[in-house]
């Protein structure tokens, strides 16, 4: 996949842990202290993980891999809630460079094109964006905080992956333009029209408020949703 990368696959893979603590009546454990939870995450190269309900000084290290975290602020009733977290292997660390931090609940990292053998540098958010019931609050919209962050990075000539727990039920609706063309009105010679891509979703519960913001973040960047496309989830499970 990356000519720079021993000719492997970098794996890349995302998982919504609801907390790093395992609550089972009154035992509290540390899903970071379990092998078969780590053997999971060991298999991919960069893992990002949401919901991870961390502190700054909670043990969620993972050996062998640096981490990269994003920690709220301890709610009022002395609990975390939320929360990222994005774990590189310690082999692959110095290929990977992580941004500033604007916001609660997003980590961006940067894949420099020279490193890596590509033909663009490549942008990799990690993203949690609570359901709409919840009661926590930022200043930043996060959905528009999103596409800002997209189209600043798409403009220095990046390419964008984004991944994560948007809470976002999008049913089957289209996560591109309708109709797009410009066999009618005078367009830049730089405008690609949005073409048709069929996407399977196997999630029927109707399209919610999030659902919305996030389909048009991805009408207006061009990214493109990856499930019930691509192999790994072809059916949109």
């Amino acid at each position: 996949m990356f000519s720079t990368f021993t000719n492997s696959h970098l794996r890349i893979s995302s998982w919504n842990i609801h907390g790093h603590i395992h609550r089972l009546a009154a035992n509290r454990d540390n899903k970071f202290n379990n092998p078969d939870f780590l053997e999971l995450l060991c298999n991919s190269h960069i893992v990002g993980l949401s919901e991870t309900h961390a502190g700054p000084y909670d043990d969620i290290d993972i050996p062998g891999y640096v981490i990269f975290k994003n920690c709220r602020e301890i709610s009022r009733n002395d609990r975390f809630f939320g929360g990222v977290a994005v774990y590189v292997r310690e082999s692959l660390a110095h290929m990977v460079t992580p941004l500033k931090i604007t916001r609660p609940d997003i980590i961006w990292l940067k894949l420099d094109k020279g490193k890596w053998g590509l033909d663009f540098d490549l942008y990799l958010a990690t993203v949690y964006i609570p359901p709409e019931s919840s009661s926590f609050s930022s200043d930043l919209d996060p959905f528009a905080s999103l596409l800002n962050d997209i189209t600043k990075f798409t403009m220095l000539g990046g390419k964008c992956m984004i991944m994560g727990d948007f809470n976002a039920y999008t049913n089957t609706a289209p996560d591109f333009a309708l109709c797009d063309d410009d066999m009618h009105i005078p367009l830049p010679t730089s405008y690609v029209p949005d073409c048709h891509l069929v996407r399977r979703n196997r999630d029927r519960r109707p399209l919610n408020r999030n659902g919305k913001e996030f389909l048009g973040v991805c009408i207006s960047s061009g990214c493109r949703i990856v499930n019930g496309r691509k192999l790994g989830d072809s059916s949109g499970q």
